[in-house]
């Protein structure tokens, strides 16, 4: 059984997978090593996600998370998972889960659009290049934060 999580930095979707089914699914909320410690990562973690995350040893971990490009802020997030779940954790960032679900081994263009928005060009297996976001604190203009308040005030 393997637990896969993608995550923003609004919420978390979480997915208990065996084999080619999903056996439970859950939300909680947005997990970004940026703007947490291990400790806070930690808390969420074990206090939103049901008892039965915890009853099972894993055969792999996968995390996909906004704030999780770098190799620093990867290790947070790996450290806070491990010490949760006891099993082999792989934690990238949340544009990687995104070519990987659009492309799957194709290569192309994949992009989010979300707090913060990202684009990047995958080769079918990794990203070979990627434009740099700003972040959601500062507004991409093409994010759904800035887009949800264009709308609203049209």
């Amino acid at each position: 059984m393997k637990l896969i999580a993608e995550s923003g930095s609004t919420r978390t979707e979480w997915a208990l997978v065996d084999g080619d089914y999903i056996v439970e699914h859950v939300f909680t909320e947005g997990i970004n090593p940026f703007f947490q410690s291990r400790r806070e990562i930690s808390r969420s973690v074990r206090l939103e996600l049901p008892d039965s995350f915890f009853k099972k040893r894993f055969e792999q971990v996968f995390f996909y998370g906004a704030g999780c490009s770098s190799e620093d802020k990867k290790s947070i997030l790996g450290a806070s998972l491990v010490a949760q779940f006891k099993s082999p954790i792989q934690v990238e960032s949340d544009l990687l889960a995104a070519a990987r679900g659009l492309l799957q081994n194709e290569q192309g263009i994949a992009c989010i659009l979300g707090t913060g928005s990202n684009s990047c060009f995958y080769d079918g297996d990794k990203i070979v290049k990627h434009v740099q976001s700003l972040g959601y604190v500062l507004g991409d203009e093409g994010s759904g934060a800035v887009m949800g308040k264009k709308f609203l005030a049209d």
